[in-house]
Parts: structure tokens; sequence; C-alpha cells
């Protein structure tokens, strides 16, 4: 995209990250489930992975919650099956449940605790001493 250049998508504020390993990406079995997927995804930008075993994509989609003014991009875990075979176990999953050329798919939003950093700290002890 230009700088600069705007494109406007309903739900435009539905935008949200997750990974996909290679080892996905690249076994033609899973390429139905993946061309489902996308189906329900706008990608807008793609980067290696932290991991370096996969690739992240940045999308619009109707699976991720609505952003909050301000509010990071969130990473989301995506839940996939065949469509009509079960259920998901977990009803929030099922609620958030979006079908699409045979495959079930639900997005679960990464909650990110942030932990205040551990203060330092010496203790000296004599030898055998275990407190």
């Amino acid at each position: 995209m230009n700088a600069g250049q705007q494109i406007y998508y309903p739900d435009s504020n539905r935008i949200g990250h997750f990974s996909i390993l290679f080892g996905v990406l690249h076994d033609g079995a899973r390429r139905p489930m993946l061309n489902a997927l996308f189906g329900l995804c706008i990608p807008i930008k793609t980067e290696a992975d932290e991991s370096g075993r996969g690739t992240k994509y940045y999308c619009h989609s109707e699976l991720f919650d609505e952003l909050r003014e301000g509010e990071e991009i969130p990473k989301y875990r995506l839940e996939a099956c065949p469509a009509g075979l079960w259920p998901f176990t977990d009803p929030v999953l099922e609620a958030r449940r979006k079908d699409n050329a045979g495959w079930s798919f639900a997005a679960v939003r990464n909650t990110i605790v942030r932990v205040p950093p551990a203060q330092l700290g010496f203790a000296i002890r004599k030898p055998g001493q275990l407190h």
C-alpha cells in the first residue's frame, strides 16, 4: 500500500494477527482449510513469525473482536474443524464460530498479562544454609 492510501473494508476495525507454521503452509492436504480461512480474512501485512518457523498474518476479519481506539492489534489463536462434523467443545468458541467452504473457524484472543519486573536482591548465605 502506498503512503497515504486508505482502503475501507466493512468492519475495518476488526483487525488481528495470527501465525501459521511453515509445515502447515506447505502441506498440500491442508490447502482446502487454508483457502477457507483466507476466504474469511483479508491479509493486510505479512512478516516472519518471531519463532522463525512460520509466517505472521495481519488481517481484517469478522473472526476478530472490534478494536477500541488506541488499542494494539491483538494476537489470536485460530481453531479449525470440518464444518458440520462436531461443535467446538468450548461454548465460547462455538458462539464465535464462522463457517466457510466446508470448514469452521473460531479465533481466540491471546490475553497478555503484564507482570512488573522482579526486584533484584541478594542474600548472602553460609555454606550449607538453605534459607
